[in-house]
């Protein structure tokens, strides 16, 4: 994994020697990236890519980028875990390799199938490759989007980029007034291909576009995957018992896949039953493969004080270590104080305003994981929006019971209402938080920006697990994942969102997926035997946990004056106050929609954006 950048000038209306200064300076704002090799090159008249390393597969020299080989240059970001079968496949096809790199294997396999050769990957990526035979360029991102591009038509020239950042050495940044309103409003973060900076896009994800001097006006994107073509199974098509072998015998190849590596390998482990599977996992795959195992390192986040006893996991990963044989645990407690003095340093390595405060105890684990000199970890992201994870399926999934008149309706609201008693509460109470900053409290031109605007919805299990996956939760996530990860050099790898694993979960029936009410059924089922009961009969979910509602009463008044210079710059208007001073009755409940007002003004001054 890697950083990369690209300027691509097919005016030539720039000299070389002031685009090779920008992608120097480019390459210099996002060095964390990759601290093993800075390098750029000229690939072609007009045409500059640079890329920072992060050495992880075949540490030579050999491994370095933009790599040159058979007329393509490329700078590519990612990892594409299923190299060693591809490589195999093109040698019997006659290629060569000169390199143990996956990097060679994506030119060659390009050179062999074109972009038909993406469908063949499995893996994470981003990348910008000059194919000199044709005379054009290639760029793509992987199915899901875990791998960042952004570009950006600047006066006539393309710049490419992993992080938006990188972007403020070529042109100052100018809000995009409806993005930034969406995220105050709903909390929505990398939902659409517009940015919250004015003429600057992500590259879309599973896409590909290619282009060269005669089209390169406009850049037009293809897809090479999506959702769309998945197809619904039924009970008849697969048993839950033949479901449940075929989810575990998955998971172990992807988790197999994943502990590629020439550098260590750790594991993010929450305390969730996500996080602990892919542990565990690793730990069987350990055992068996290694005469003598080594320890495998676990990273976790805390809060050990009384006040934040709802928070702490800590009970929950305890029972993992004790039940996975060979883990070596490392801890880290974030505090209130570090949220406030570290706030401008965790936005500017996020780029974007974010939508809650997980992310600081999220920076913390992977700094830790830095410290411990480990270069890679393992993670549970990107299941919950497959299998539908998350609190809000129960409702659906009985919405719609209730509408096809199923006589599952009965079990599953009295499951639901036994194991997650409180939700069903507040189902029934009408009194879910709906923690978005109403139009009355924001500025003006964020307010006219949303007039009229609603949220979206879509109906249906199915279709809301395939708009996380696309829209709404996964996306946000990863951009998270990545620039926490990055900024500290470790490479982040999630098996779940293994293709694979992906499809499969979309298309298995809704009732292995959620039984009498509890939610993810099949994964608890298919991995029990690997996990400590207290964890696979836990049905609470935290993620990466910070008590921000706790942390907002203990500084109320510090509070107060960060909303009131969201009130300065226009973000919001003065009725924030008011609003905020009614949450010490509500014990901080809407601390979200109020977070997000401070991150975004906070965010504006950081980047020098113009409103």
């Amino acid at each position: 994994m890697c950083g990369i950048n690209a300027i691509i000038d097919f005016t030539c209306s720039k000299n070389p020697t002031e685009n090779m200064d920008n992608l120097v300076r480019m390459n210099s704002r996002i060095q964390h990236r990759g601290p093993d090799a800075n390098c750029v090159l000229e690939v072609t008249q007009g045409a500059y890519f640079g890329h920072l390393r992060l050495s992880i597969i075949d540490l030579s020299e050999r491994g370095r980028q933009p790599m040159v080989k058979s007329g393509c240059t490329i700078t590519y970001n990612g990892e594409i875990y299923n190299y060693i079968e591809i490589r195999e496949e093109l040698k019997n096809l006659g290629r060569s390799f000169v390199t143990e790199t996956d990097t060679e294997v994506l030119i060659e396999a390009y050179l062999q199938w074109g972009v038909q050769a993406f469908s063949k990957f499995n893996g994470m990526w981003a990348f910008v490759l000059h194919d000199k035979n044709s005379n054009h360029f290639v760029v793509s991102r992987d199915r899901f989007g875990k791998k960042p591009l952004y570009y950006s038509l600047y006066n006539g020239i393309y710049y490419f980029t992993s992080e938006l950042k990188a972007l403020l050495e070529i042109r100052k940044f100018e809000i995009n007034p409806v993005i930034a309103a969406q995220f105050l409003k709903w909390g929505w973060q990398e939902h659409a291909q517009e940015t919250i900076v004015k003429d600057v896009f992500h590259f879309p994800k599973g896409s590909y576009a290619i282009f060269n001097a005669e089209n390169g006006n406009q850049l037009k994107t293809q897809p090479f995957y999506s959702l769309d073509t998945i197809s619904p199974l039924s009970a008849k098509d697969i048993s839950f018992y033949e479901a449940k072998d075929e989810l575990r015998n998955l998971v172990f190849d992807s988790v197999s896949l994943r502990l590629r590596s020439d550098v260590d390998v750790a594991f993010a482990l929450s305390g969730g039953i996500d996080s602990s599977i892919i542990t565990a996992v690793a730990a069987e795959i350990n055992d068996k493969e290694h005469t003598h195992p080594t320890q495998l390192k676990t990273f976790s986040s805390v809060f050990t004080t009384k006040e934040m006893e709802k928070y702490n996991e800590k009970e929950y990963i305890d029972a993992v270590l004790k039940k996975v044989n060979g883990l070596k645990p490392h801890f880290i407690s974030p505090g209130d104080d570090g949220f406030i003095e570290g706030m401008d340093q965790l936005l500017y390595i996020q780029d974007e305003p974010y939508f809650s405060a997980g992310m600081y105890a999220q920076q913390a684990v992977f700094r830790l994981i830095h410290e411990s000199g480990v270069k890679v970890s393992l993670d549970g992201q990107g299941v919950d929006e497959a299998i539908g994870g998350y609190s809000s399926y129960n409702s659906i999934y009985l919405h719609q019971l209730w509408k096809e008149k199923k006589p599952l309706f009965i079990r599953e609201i009295a499951g639901f209402a036994f194991y997650y008693p409180d939700l069903f509460a507040d189902l029934i109470k009408q009194q879910f938080a709906a923690n978005g900053s109403s139009s009355e409290i924001l500025g003006q031109t964020y307010s006219e920006a949303i007039q009229n605007q609603s949220m979206d919805h879509v109906s249906g299990y199915r279709q809301n697990c395939r708009f996380q996956i696309d829209r709404l939760f996964l996306p946000a996530l990863l951009h998270h994942q990545d620039r926490n990860s990055m900024a500290y050099a470790v490479e982040s790898r999630s098996p779940f969102l293994d293709y694979r694993i992906v499809e499969f979960l979309l298309s298995i029936p809704l009732d292995y997926k959620i039984r009498n009410g509890k939610r993810k059924y099949i994964l608890r089922e298919a991995f029990k035997d690997l996990l400590p009961k207290k964890v696979y009969t836990r049905y609470a979910k935290l993620g990466f946990p910070a008590p921000l509602a706790v942390w907002m009463k203990n500084n109320h008044e510090l509070y107060v004056q960060l909303l009131k210079d969201a009130i300065e710059t226009g973000v919001v208007s003065d009725k924030v106050i008011p609003e905020f001073e009614k949450q010490k009755e509500v014990g901080y409940r809407d601390y979200l929609k109020f977070i997000r007002i401070i991150y975004l003004n906070r965010w504006i001054k950081i980047f020098n954006v113009q409103t």
